[in-house]
């Protein structure tokens, strides 16, 4: 009988080892940029039950960018703290380029660690589902 293969890591731990690494290597705004964009991913992948590594496949990032681009805006509302912004309540999406944005800092991440050999998919998997 064969030995049952090793549980795929969790995504989220892996993405905090990755920031764990890169703190040392990248500027705070790079990471601040990375860090919002890693979070609305994993806010989807929680919604959606995915959970490790493995469960991240090219259908699911397309399936992301497609969420991504019609998330709404964030707007500021009076009598909160400063800088909290709600979601917008006329639905109106966010403008392009800031989903554009978030796309690229998380196709960064992502190809960061399919570099190391953490995320199994190929570099066209996720060029091609993340922009």
């Amino acid at each position: 009988m064969r030995p049952e293969p090793p549980p795929a890591p969790k995504l989220a731990a892996s993405i905090r080892a990755y920031f764990t690494d890169a703190t040392r290597r990248l500027r705070d705004t790079t990471l601040a940029a990375y860090r919002g964009a890693v979070a609305e991913l994993l806010e989807w992948c929680e919604a959606e039950g995915l959970a490790t590594v493995d469960d991240l496949d090219g259908t699911a990032l397309r399936r992301f960018r497609e969420a991504a681009r019609v998330r709404p805006r964030l707007i500021q509302v009076a009598g909160l703290k400063r800088g909290m912004r709600v979601p917008d309540p006329d639905g109106i999406s966010r403008e392009p380029r800031t989903t554009n944005r978030v796309l690229r800092s998380l196709g960064t991440v992502l190809e960061e660690l399919r570099a190391c050999g953490v995320l199994p998919l190929t570099r066209d998997e996720i060029r091609d589902n993340v922009r």
